[in-house]
């Protein structure tokens, strides 16, 4: 699942968003490939760099969506590194999950986020994918659980997992527009948004975490 900003002057606009439904690992990596040569395409687009922000939580599935883009030799990409012991990745906690459905919210109330003009989605069409983000968003919900006991404390979770329904395009959303501001805001990537930096970049060699380190 994938959603696709570009920051223009305190402004998101959304390029693209994937859903893919697979038992196939293989065409999930080969879809975020495409997904990210199709926004090369576009106009303005050809020499952009392409901030990548994966989530970290699923076993090593960014790591393996990171190797392939190596392996493919697909140019001018960075990666954010805010997983767990600051690897690759974006680890998602029910902190970070707060920040990143309040970060929607201000940039929908704001009306600073839109889509872009040539908005595509290679998995669903646009239109269909249009509407699918649109349903996710109006569904995503504060999820309170009373306490078990007396004395205990309100569980709350931020989700558009209610009745059956998903909520993936909606977190990539969220995730995007967070990590967009993190990209520009943080003093760890101000080398990069400078174009002084080249660790991280697919022409150098890609830096393994230690999880894939041989002990």
């Amino acid at each position: 699942m994938f959603a696709l900003l570009a920051h223009l002057v305190c402004c998101f606009q959304v390029i693209g968003a994937e859903a893919l439904v697979t038992r196939e690992v293989r065409n999930t990596h080969r879809l975020f490939l495409d997904h990210l040569i199709h926004i090369r395409k576009l106009p303005l687009m050809a020499h952009t760099v392409s901030v990548l922000c994966l989530e970290s939580n699923l076993g090593f599935e960014s790591q393996h969506l990171l190797h392939y883009l190596q392996e493919s030799n697909f140019p001018r990409w960075v990666s954010l590194a805010e997983a767990a012991r600051g690897e690759l990745g974006f680890l998602t906690t029910n902190s970070t999950k707060e920040k990143m459905a309040l970060a929607l919210r201000e940039a929908l109330q704001q009306s600073a986020i839109s889509y872009h003009a040539g908005f595509f989605s290679l998995s669903m069409g646009a239109s269909e994918a249009k509407t699918r983000l649109k349903n996710e968003i109006l569904n995503f919900s504060v999820v309170t659980t009373p306490p078990t006991q007396p004395g205990g404390k309100v569980r709350k979770a931020y989700s558009g997992k209610v009745s059956g329904l998903q909520d993936d395009t909606c977190i990539s959303l969220q995730l995007s527009v967070c990590a967009t501001r993190i990209f520009f805001q943080s003093p760890k990537y101000s080398a990069f948004v400078s174009g002084q930096a080249t660790q991280y970049l697919s022409d150098r060699p890609f830096e393994a975490s230690p999880f894939d380190r041989a002990p």
